[in-house]
């Protein structure tokens, strides 16, 4: 990449600016962030919003949920799986491009770590996600048995989500097991999008992962409280103040 801080328009921040970066150059349509301003209601307002449950990218969640349902179906053992083939749209593939879990954050961007801490814990949470956990050889004996696809049936899982039938989320898995049997599960949504929504439960159960080590267990409920009654808080100073971390007593 050339670097030009004063260059001509076209370069430097001018071109790899967040718009580029995350639609590919010239792709974005800026003007929709202002079209019906003041005259539609604001799309916060709408049931579009997409709540990732998961650590790293939002596309993988129903392959995450497919593999953890698998794994508790069957009640697999990784050892018994002899090849694994994870088959996504391009958008999921582009987005968690890393062959491998170099480290605690690449791992959260690597689908074939991601499937197979999935098919391993049955979960996906900061846990699955630490330094320690990705640094298991176990795992990573497992990650060499992943295959990643774009399959020519999911090529077509481009642009905007929801536009003309897009979907970054659907995706196909198959394990082929050791004593030759072969097990096929795909999905389309995971929990916490909006053709999914997450319960009351389901979010605070994910708040209070994230809390933990963070807020004492006393703020983490006093918080959850306020939050789940926020149309209620007569100054929302009084959740900010609730969320700041206090010396150990």
């Amino acid at each position: 990449m050339r670097h030009c801080w004063h260059g001509s328009e076209g370069e430097g921040h001018q071109r790899f600016g967040l718009a580029d970066t995350f639609n590919g150059i010239g792709n974005h349509r800026l003007h929709l962030m202002v079209q019906g301003l003041g005259q539609d209601e604001l799309e916060l307002g709408r049931p579009t919003t997409m709540l990732r449950m998961y650590p790293g990218c939002t596309s993988s969640g129903a392959a995450v949920e497919t593999a953890i349902a698998l794994a508790t179906e069957i009640d697999l053992n990784p050892a018994d799986i002899d090849d694994v083939l994870y088959e996504c749209t391009p958008h999921c593939r582009a987005v968690a491009p890393y062959p491998e879990p170099l480290d605690d954050h690449k791992s959260k961007f690597c689908l074939p770590y991601t499937m197979a801490v999935a098919l391993t814990d049955r979960k996906a949470g900061i846990a699955q996600y630490a330094e320690k956990r990705v640094a298991d050889p176990a795992l990573h004996a497992l990650v060499r048995k992943i295959r990643v696809q774009v399959p020519d049936d999911l090529q077509h899982h481009r642009g905007q989500w929801g536009e003309n039938g897009v979907n970054w989320a659907e995706m196909r898995v198959t394990v082929r097991l050791k004593n030759g049997a072969m097990l096929t599960r795909g999905g389309r949504y995971a929990q916490g999008y909006p053709e999914m929504p997450a319960s009351w439960e389901d979010q605070k159960a994910k708040y209070v992962e994230c809390a933990e080590g963070i807020l004492s267990p006393a703020q983490i409920d006093e918080t959850s409280e306020m939050i789940a009654g926020l149309e209620r808080l007569d100054d929302l100073r009084e959740l900010t103040a609730a969320l700041a971390p206090r010396p150990a007593s």
